[in-house]
């Protein structure tokens, strides 16, 4: 996928494609803030799928489906000003956030 520029453009997503069987292929996303630090969210190599996304202005929804099982998907939230994860309750920097879906 092209690069799309999110949230104001503060934000930048493409996804890595890979096949994980003949056939069956996935999207990782790679989450990339564009001003300041570079802060970056890269689930590539991993076993989610960006199933979605919604972007709000100052927060991005996106939606990850794990690989195999399908029907697990979570929602993570990106708060762009804080460069931080909503997930499951908790808050987590990008890089926590990053090596917990590993």
């Amino acid at each position: 996928m092209e690069a799309s520029l999110l949230c104001n453009q503060a934000l930048a997503l493409h996804t890595v494609r890979m096949e994980m069987r003949m056939s069956h292929w996935i999207e990782a996303p790679v989450l990339q803030w564009r001003y300041g630090a570079k802060t970056r969210i890269d689930l590539s190599g991993s076993l989610w799928h960006l199933d979605g996304y919604e972007d709000k202005g100052d927060t991005l929804d996106l939606i990850l489906m794990r690989y195999p099982q399908g029907s697990q998907r979570i929602l993570a939230r990106i708060v762009v000003a804080e460069r931080a994860v909503l997930y499951n309750g908790q808050r987590y920097s990008a890089s926590e956030f990053e090596n917990m879906m590993r």
